[in-house]
């Protein structure tokens, strides 16, 4: 039987590299808060025991005069490696044929693959009956990629470790808080920006930071989460891709009420507390920086 799932994008509202792990991860701790944009996934049976991801084309972003080239390799994508460890675990023999259709930009910061592989665990376990707990598919979701256990949840979560350690965060509605995305086209590879962190370039405390975060978060103030967004990746970020900079500082002087970059780039964010607002930003962003950009209005959820 077919079906579509809606995979929701991810914005790290604060994230704090806490040091250099054996394994050559790094622990962190974030507060990872998913919004209105998803990629849809259609999942449909195929005869005999094959499962792959397909996609239905290349993907345009909006305000780029340029087509995105999507080289989707099946065998080694989040979706398709996803299904199959469920598919092993539950000696399971189904075919699967699955169609992503991509609206989050890919190496942009928004969690896009991880979030697509967290939907297809959450949805093939209840499909296929397995039973499998949170701390299961928690589990599961960590051997595949470090976002994907926070993103398992659907919920605004703080994460610690990897990103295996996740806490549900109290959370008003999310109905008066509007972020505006812009990404300049630019495709940043996660270790790349990982590997040039210094952690002695972040020794100050953050705890006020991510106080003011969180208790914005409860209250839906607007411009309390906006003094608590943090992010130890941005500053190397910038420096190799100034044109972020320029994106960050235009958002502010628009009327963002804050502004982040979300993970390790290269989508920026600003925030504020109505549509209106946000849409007047979006529209304005370009002109102002100056070249063509891929904007997005969204919402908390």
């Amino acid at each position: 039987m077919k079906t579509t799932i809606k995979a929701h994008a991810k914005l790290n509202l604060f994230l704090k590299v806490t040091g250099r792990r054996p394994d050559g991860y790094h622990n962190i701790h974030s507060v990872i808060q998913p919004i209105s944009l998803f990629d849809e996934i259609e999942i449909d049976d195929m005869p005999g025991n094959r499962i792959e991801t397909i996609s239905s084309s290349d993907y345009t972003l909006n305000g780029l005069p340029w087509v995105e080239p999507l080289r989707l390799e099946s065998e080694h994508n989040l979706t398709t490696r996803a299904a199959r460890l469920l598919a092993k675990l539950a000696k399971c023999n189904t075919g699967l044929k699955m169609l992503l259709k991509k609206k989050i930009p890919i190496a942009a910061g928004l969690g896009g693959g991880s979030t697509d592989a967290a939907c297809v665990l959450n949805h093939l376990n209840e499909l296929w009956n397995l039973g499998l707990t949170t701390a299961d598919l928690f589990e599961l979701g960590a051997s595949l990629g470090c976002d994907i256990p926070a993103l398992l949840t659907g919920k605004t979560v703080e994460v610690e470790g990897k990103g295996e350690i996740v806490k549900r965060v109290n959370v008003a509605s999310m109905n008066s808080i509007w972020f505006v995305l812009v990404n300049p086209g630019i495709s940043v590879m996660t270790s790349d920006i990982y590997s040039k962190f210094d952690s002695g370039l972040t020794q100050k405390s953050l705890l006020t930071n991510l106080s003011d975060l969180l208790l914005g978060l409860e209250k839906g103030c607007v411009a309390q989460i906006s003094k608590g967004l943090h992010n130890d990746l941005e500053r190397l970020a910038l420096r190799k891709y100034p044109i972020l900079a320029r994106i960050k500082e235009k958002l502010l002087e628009l009327g963002a009420l804050g502004s982040l970059m979300s993970g390790s780039g290269a989508t920026v964010f600003g925030i504020t507390a109505t549509r209106c607002e946000a849409d007047k930003i979006a529209t304005g962003v370009s002109d102002a920086v100056g070249c063509p950009l891929w904007t997005e209005v969204v919402s908390g959820i």
